[in-house]
């Protein structure tokens, strides 16, 4: 109880602003991959809440929100860093992609300018690694974090 003094300004500030932590940087990954299905998706906002310590449940999501792309599921054919030139080397514990390895990716486009027009055929993709650190959650941080964001590189 003799802390409760702290959970009332943390509450407030909550309550009156979104909550922005500081994301760590990794390189952007560069990777062909294999199509093996292409699919609209959209992601929306629930009802789920995060109990707070002395006070009432705080929404996860922001009320009403929704974002919509196209969600690949793809085979690694081979992956590499695509380093920031003059950037020091440091992974920040970001790692490759094994070839052969199956992952689900979203690009925030429509199936019309995502889907190739054959299974199977080879998409070149770059991560993109937006800081996702942000309370209540919106727009791309609706997508889960086990489904990477990446865009379609041209050729």
């Amino acid at each position: 109880m003799r802390y409760q003094f702290f959970w009332v300004p943390v509450l407030f500030a909550v309550a009156a602003n979104d909550v922005v932590a500081q994301c760590v940087s990794r390189p952007n990954i560069r990777a062909n991959v294999l199509v093996q299905s292409c699919v609209a998706v959209t992601f929306e906002s629930s009802n789920l809440r995060e109990e707070v310590p002395g006070g009432p449940p705080l929404p996860w999501y922001k009320p009403g929100r929704s974002y919509s792309g196209t969600l690949l599921a793809a085979v690694v054919v081979s992956s590499h860093f695509d380093w920031v030139e003059g950037a020091k080397h440091i992974t920040n514990g970001a790692h490759l992609w094994a070839g052969g390895a199956r992952l689900s990716l979203f690009v925030d486009k429509p199936t019309s300018e995502v889907c190739p027009d054959t299974r199977n055929k080879p998409v070149a993709v770059e991560t993109k690694y937006d800081c996702c650190d942000t309370w209540p959650v919106e727009g791309k941080c609706l997508v889960p974090e086990s489904i990477v964001r990446v865009s379609i590189v041209s050729s």
